[in-house]
């Protein structure tokens, strides 16, 4: 989906976003500030970001 590229999600997100969106009458059921359970979870989040971007870097460089 160029949608999901176009936000910075995946398509697998994006499809369920669209699932509860439609299941829930118009509506996405969040968890709060960040959507994240924890500051555990947003904090994960948030390392596993870098470490996309950083690779992302890395192969820019190599590849």
């Amino acid at each position: 989906m160029v949608c999901a590229k176009n936000l910075g999600v995946s398509r697998t997100a994006l499809s369920t976003w669209v699932k509860d969106s439609n299941s829930n009458n118009g509506e996405v059921p969040t968890r709060g500030s960040g959507n994240y359970q924890s500051d555990e979870a947003k904090e994960n989040a948030r390392l596993r970001k870098k470490l996309r971007d950083a690779q992302d870097v890395l192969s820019d460089r190599v590849g």
